[in-house]
């Protein structure tokens, strides 16, 4: 699927900044390792291509509009953050008057929300249906916008090794490993608010694109929506959204040269980022007070108890 999308990002924009984007999503640290549990992602690359493509191809013919709304609401039986995000950028899209076919794109999002609907029928047909589970309250106003940086820059691998003392070891095994994580952490910051100052200008010139429409979607819309949710937030809630935020703010980096350095920072500081956790990992059997848990050849098939072996 990232394959595919540097395929169709070929055609939209420079090949130094697609060939970027391709090495950070294939690097990022913490995606390689959540990748070890495809169920959480609810095949998001798959989801993510395929707005993608109808998205930028919208306005082609009234086909694509209609298949970009059933893209849009048919994630809402595979996984609700997808969907927010697709919502959030549908809704920039209205904002922004960038929609031609906007009676199909109805159509689409009706047909792809009846579908999802319709899913749930065998389940509540079994089931008796209940009131929602209690739950805690979300991690501040800024959760979403921290949450969404420490993802795009690969920070969020420490998650899986949150505990102070799992963290404190690894960094015993690899020095290196708590500083380069916060160098790569403000280069992504700084090429995001480089990325900010390209939107304010096409914004001022009135001259918005369809990137500037994922931008805005995902950063502000999806956090607003996702803040007025009040839920904990974590970091593969945003995966699918993440991929856009990769796209508009790396196809910021116009010179070569900068764009051919970054590529090859980048590319020796993730590597360097999960041959660390991994090895850490091998080396400490899991990291046993975190996220990360005992390694399957220690816990074997099954527990009693879930925190016992947790991650692996």
């Amino acid at each position: 699927m990232i394959i595919l999308l540097f395929l169709i990002l070929s055609k939209q924009i420079n090949p130094l900044s697609n060939l970027l984007i391709l090495s950070f999503l294939s690097l990022n640290p913490y995606l390689i390792v959540i990748g070890r549990n495809p169920g959480v992602t609810a095949h998001y690359e798959l989801f993510t291509v395929l707005f993608f493509y109808f998205f930028i191809y919208r306005n082609k013919n009234k086909r694509n509009s209609f298949y970009l709304g059933v893209i849009s609401t048919i994630t809402f039986a595979a996984y609700i953050p997808i969907f927010v995000t697709n919502m959030s950028i549908l809704i920039t899209a209205i904002l922004f008057k960038k929609l031609q076919h906007l009676k199909n794109l109805i159509y689409g999002c009706l047909f792809g929300l009846i579908i999802s609907l319709l899913s749930f029928v065998p389940y509540f047909m079994n089931n008796t249906l209940t009131g929602p589970r209690s739950r805690s309250g979300s991690w501040g106003l800024s959760s979403f916008w921290r949450i969404l940086l420490d993802l795009k820059s690969g920070k969020s691998i420490i998650v899986k090794v949150q505990h102070v003392d799992d963290y404190a070891l690894l960094n015993s095994y690899y020095p290196e490993f708590d500083l380069i994580v916060n160098i790569n952490y403000f280069l992504v910051l700084a090429i995001l608010v480089f990325s900010m100052r390209i939107f304010i200008k096409n914004l001022y010139k009135q001259n918005i694109s369809d990137f500037d429409i994922l931008f805005v979607g995902c950063l502000v819309i999806s956090g607003i929506i996702f803040t007025i949710f009040d839920i904990p937030l974590y970091p593969h809630y945003l995966l699918s959204l993440i991929v856009f935020m990769y796209i508009y703010t790396f196809n910021s980096i116009n010179k070569k040269s900068v764009a051919i350095l970054l590529i090859i920072f980048f590319g020796l500081t993730n590597t360097y980022l999960t041959s660390s956790f991994f090895g850490f990992i091998e080396k400490n059997n899991g990291a046993h007070r975190s996220d990360y848990g005992k390694v399957y050849n220690i816990c074997g098939c099954c527990v009693e108890d879930v925190k016992e072996c947790k991650g692996q």
